[in-house]
């Protein structure tokens, strides 16, 4: 048995509470107790094989990333399979070194790269893959060459990044598949997107076929999640069962009373819209700056009406860097210390894992992230360099910049 006691400066517990000068006992990777460090005695410090004292520093549970694409590296010239290997294990230790200690990919790599960090072969956070997205003909994910019917790359054990399907049958024969290489929970697009040019405000796929994808998904003892943009596509989503949503940029008052009547929740997802207005030429920054605004105003209205608000990044590409970014840009809108529980408790609820991460509590796994900074008061501290001064997996800290880079 391995005992690590933490001293904390300041601890923040992942549902709203905060506690000066704290204590935090850990065996075999499992938090134990949790109690101010003035009651620690010397014989109590030294019960512990391990002490670290960040005593001038805050500790708080891992970050979950409720929306991240791993395996989303974006177009560009040709990769070959070890060079897409190589940058979506990047992409994974990336975000472990950030302090994100658990992931949903909410679409895009397969169970072989959770199997590669769960046995240890990559470090990086505990991963939940969605698979493939399933989209419907002409859908959000609907990603072939319109004229030859070319997809983007697929490579079994690593990255999928859609199934086009048609009809309930093939739906649920889709899950099915997804479910076999290892997905945790099933991705549906039932709106056009920013990227896909199908229309925020079209919903797709029927109810009959999303409502397959669901019967699947609780066959397996797991959920269905859905890009959906407009207050209709949730709606449509709703209608067939479907309690999980991501984006939700378009909501009206209505819906979002509705998805608190039924217990939905709702992931936005602001960066990935930050980075793009940054980088878009002027006519397709006012468009995207727009949506941004009614982003906002959609999860006020969610909040308003008691709709569980999670945290995504929504982060593509190669290099992934400061998701924590997101957290930030909550912070704006929602005040830091909601932005943080919705990175943590809040999300660990959503993936249905609650009882094991997202909290500092007796009972809970030590996941955990040591901050140089207070991010009540300066939520910037989560992306500034060198202000990450730990993390730990199942009370082991995790390998730091450098440590096993291969990419």
């Amino acid at each position: 048995m391995t005992r690590m006691l933490l001293r904390c400066g300041q601890l923040i517990d992942g549902v709203g509470r905060t506690m000066s000068d704290a204590a935090v006992s850990v065996e075999n990777g499992v938090i134990t107790r949790v109690r101010p460090w003035t009651s620690e005695s010397s014989e109590d410090v030294a019960r512990h094989d391990v002490v670290h004292d960040f005593g001038d520093r805050t500790v708080l549970p891992g970050l979950i990333e409720a929306h991240g694409h791993m395996g989303l590296l974006g177009a560009g010239l040709e990769r070959s399979a070890a060079e897409i290997a190589a940058q979506v294990f990047r992409n994974v230790r990336q975000a472990l070194r950030e302090g994100f200690t658990t992931v949903r990919d909410a679409g895009g790599i397969d169970g072989g790269v959770a199997a590669c960090v769960s046995t240890g072969l990559v470090p990086g956070p505990k991963l939940m893959p969605s698979g493939p997205f399933l989209s419907q003909t002409g859908g959000h994910a609907d990603q072939r060459d319109r004229w030859h019917g070319h997809g983007p790359v697929t490579i079994p054990g690593l990255v999928r990044v859609a199934l086009v399907v048609d009809g309930p049958d093939e739906v649920r024969r889709a899950a099915r598949e997804a479910f076999r290489a290892g997905a945790t929970q099933v991705k549906v697009c039932v709106s056009g997107g920013v990227s896909s040019g199908g229309g925020l405000d079209r919903c797709q796929f029927s109810v009959a076929e999303l409502r397959a994808a669901v019967d699947e998904a609780e066959g397996h003892g797991t959920y269905v999640h859905a890009h959906a943009h407009s207050a209709a596509s949730v709606r449509h989503g709703i209608a067939a069962g479907v309690r999980h949503f991501e984006h939700g940029s378009l909501l009206d008052r209505e819906t979002a009373e509705l998805m608190a009547e039924v217990g939905a929740s709702l992931v936005p997802t602001l960066l990935v819209l930050h980075r793009m207005i940054a980088t878009a030429p002027p006519e397709t920054a006012a468009t995207l700056t727009a949506l941004m605004g009614s982003m906002r105003e959609s999860m006020l209205l969610a909040r308003d009406a008691g709709v569980v608000l999670g945290s995504g990044s929504d982060l593509l590409g190669i290099g992934q860097r400061d998701r924590a970014e997101e957290i930030v840009l909550k912070s704006e809108i929602l005040g830091p210390m909601a932005a943080l529980v919705s990175a943590t408790s809040v999300n660990a609820t959503i993936l249905g894992i609650a009882d094991r991460v997202g909290s500092v509590a007796e009972g809970k796994v030590a996941d955990l992230l040591v901050l140089d900074g207070d991010p009540l008061t300066d939520p910037g501290v989560l992306i500034r360099p060198g202000a990450v001064s730990a993390v730990f997996q199942a009370g082991v800290l995790a390998p730091r910049e450098g440590a096993g880079d291969a990419a």
